[in-house]
């Protein structure tokens, strides 16, 4: 069985295997739903380069329980940063350095906190861990994203080079724009509406999916194609796979998905809902 056919085979394990580790680490909805994408995405980049190190030394679902851990941590740490338990944590043990990072990390109430503890470490108790708490000092507090509106007062960097970048940022971005729309028009209509989701509405894959009535396990290797033979248009006319990736949601970069304005979107009917556009001429079913 074949990498493809293996990730196919699996994907309700695989499914099961994020949704375990969403709910341990206490994703929010919004955020499992991302990991979710983040993970089926990375299972299946590179011709499935994850999936082929399998070598049967463990079960399936073993291999599953070390990638999805280890992609999770990756995915914390870039959302919040490595996050370092005090000294004070480390010598108090497992349990104090888990309440520190969650605490001061996860930014989580105190009750909420306890919550999870308790699942985690059925011995302790609200109070042996409010106690353990007051023992933790204060971290120093960790930069965090913040949405735009909220950021207007913070001073912009005057600073020349990155001035020089922004600018070399909007010439590429002005060469790039052409061929990639040009590439994007070659797709059948409903890549193409896949694609202004995905870039213009910034929707995830499982939103796509609902969005289209797409079944979404067959979404993620179309839309790891559909990436690639862009990625593909701009390498052959120059471009490498790091502009690509540094210059989608820049600033000038404007796509033409060769769609009317009433149709950069999912088809619906009168009531609202997707319509089925098999009958379409466009309609790519694969």
């Amino acid at each position: 069985m074949d990498a493809c056919e293996l990730f196919l085979a699996n994907l309700e394990l695989i499914e099961e295997v994020i949704r375990f580790y969403a709910r341990r680490y206490r994703l929010s909805e919004s955020d499992a739903e991302e990991f979710n994408s983040t993970m089926m995405i990375k299972l299946i980049e590179n011709d499935y380069a994850v999936i082929r190190k399998f070598r049967e030394l463990s079960s399936f679902r073993t291999f599953l329980n070390t990638v999805v851990a280890n992609a999770l941590k990756d995915y914390r740490n870039s959302q919040l940063g490595k996050f370092r338990p005090s000294p004070q944590a480390k010598r108090l043990g497992a349990c104090a350095k888990d309440l520190d990072r969650l605490l001061h990390r996860d930014q989580r109430t105190l009750e909420e906190a306890i919550t999870i503890l308790l699942a985690l470490y059925p011995k302790e108790t609200p109070e042996t861990l409010t106690r353990l708490a007051q023992r933790l000092p204060e971290h120093r507090a960790r930069p965090r994203p913040v949405e735009i509106t909220n950021a207007a007062t913070v001073p912009a960097a005057d600073d020349a080079e990155e001035k020089a970048l922004a600018g070399e940022r909007r010439e590429k971005a002005q060469r790039l724009s052409p061929i990639l729309s040009e590439a994007i028009k070659q797709r059948p209509k409903v890549d193409r509406q896949i694609l202004v989701l995905h870039f213009n509405l910034e929707m995830t894959v499982a939103e796509i999916a609902r969005s289209l009535g797409i079944e979404q396990k067959l979404l993620y290797p179309r839309m790891t194609k559909l990436k690639d033979s862009l990625r593909e248009a701009a390498e052959r006319a120059g471009f490498n796979s790091d502009d690509v990736a540094d210059l989608v949601g820049q600033e000038g970069l404007e796509l033409d998905f060769g769609l009317r304005t009433s149709d950069e979107g999912p088809s619906t009917d009168n009531e609202g809902k997707p319509r089925d556009d098999s009958d379409d001429p466009d309609h790519d079913p694969s």
